[in-house]
């Protein structure tokens, strides 16, 4: 599914595949692209993405807080 996708900047909360962290809202948005939905990233909200990828069996993890930022 992410075979030869360059993962994007990770903001806040994201998957690990095959030991590559991507956004998780770029993996929902590569499920959408791969079954044709008519849905893009922009159209929902990381909650929803991150519930989305839950339900489909992926550990979201968010970002901890570096720097004491």
């Amino acid at each position: 599914m992410v075979k030869g996708v360059r993962p994007r900047p990770i903001r806040r909360y994201y998957v690990e595949i095959n030991g590559t962290q991507f956004p998780a809202k770029q993996v929902l948005e590569r499920l959408l692209e791969v079954k044709r939905v008519g849905l893009f990233a922009a159209d929902v909200t990381s909650r929803d993405a991150n519930r989305v990828l839950r339900a489909l069996g992926f550990e979201v993890m968010a970002l901890s807080n570096q720097g004491g930022e």
